[in-house]
């Protein structure tokens, strides 16, 4: 599934998982690139909440993995790590700060508690290698 949060709301650009390989990277990648979004905010725990609690990825038998990626501040950072750490044994999150804005211990702390990994793209051009 793919996933953008813009401000408060968020947009769903695929409903289903996809399985990770080149074809959806390089597809996630082309969504990334076109984003230009300045709304007042950075807005990630009902996104993430509304994953959590997806039914669709009971019957899924992919891995359960979420790239999250912003450019910003987050708002309510410690209520986002605690969602995140609460639900670590079923979604592993990768964490990654865009630019030079965003907030470093939220993407480190979201890499840690998710068990997954975290990492700053200053230049969207290593974003692929990343």
């Amino acid at each position: 599934m793919i996933l953008f949060i813009l401000s408060l709301k968020y947009v769903k650009y695929d409903e289903t998982p996809k399985e990770y390989n080149q074809e959806n990277i390089n597809q996630s990648l082309k969504c990334i690139e076109k984003l230009d979004a300045d709304l007042g905010g950075t807005h990630i725990y009902n996104p993430l909440k509304n994953i959590y609690e997806d039914k669709i990825y009971d019957d899924i038998k992919l891995s359960r993995k979420i790239f999250l990626l912003t450019d910003g501040k987050v708002e309510n950072p410690d209520k986002t790590l605690e969602l995140i750490k609460n639900n670590n044994s079923t979604f592993n999150v990768f964490a990654i700060g865009i630019g030079n804005s965003f907030d470093e211990y939220l993407i480190r702390t979201a890499g840690c508690y998710g068990k997954g990994s975290s990492n700053f793209c200053r230049d969207m051009n290593e974003l692929n290698s990343i």
